[in-house]
């Protein structure tokens, strides 16, 4: 069997342990409990620097990576304000692979389907516009025509002799006669 109990060795506190072993014999231990603890003391201290260690590594690491995944978000988001501001152009510049990297590439898409729709929009106001402006025109030569051929109408009634350059004149400015 063995047993073990508290005792003293020179004064101090300490542990005694008897083992019996049938074919070695008897073992007997003393050991100074101070001896121990000041074991476990050390043993301790290293943990504790151990774990200070490595949570100032952990601690750097985590703030390196929020800090690039801050970057790349911070990188999005002057470029959603540019194209919000009018700079259509505005590319967002795709620095990783990861979910951001992948956000990124996402956004750059949708601000190109904006730019894309922006385009359209232009180009149909300019059609319309465009349309209106030809609608004017013909509105407006419509208009002058048939006030010169009202003007020439009545010359013709009073007889000018002024009748036929005047119809000539109207010809060559609406492409009739050369």
């Amino acid at each position: 069997g063995t047993w073990v109990w508290e005792t003293e060795l020179d004064g101090a506190p300490a542990l005694a342990a008897v083992a019996v072993f049938p074919e070695l014999g008897t073992y007997c231990e003393v050991q100074s409990l101070t001896d121990l603890y000041g074991e476990i003391r050390q043993q301790q201290l290293v943990l504790i620097v151990a774990a200070l260690i490595a949570v100032v590594v952990i601690w750097l690491l985590a703030r390196t990576l929020v800090g690039q995944m801050l970057r790349q978000l911070y990188l999005v988001l002057d470029g959603v304000r540019a194209f919000s501001q009018g700079e259509t152009e505005a590319e967002i510049p795709v620095q990783s692979r990861d979910e951001i990297g992948e956000f990124t590439q996402q956004i750059n898409l949708l601000l190109g389907s904006i730019r894309d729709l922006i385009q359209r929009q232009i180009h149909a106001e300019v059609l319309l516009k465009n349309t209106e402006i030809r609608a004017l025109q013909n509105q407006i030569n419509a208009h002058f025509l048939y006030n010169v051929l009202e003007a020439i109408k009545t010359l013709h009634t009073l007889e000018f002799d002024a009748t036929k350059p005047t119809v000539i004149s109207v010809c060559k400015i609406h492409g009739g006669a050369k």
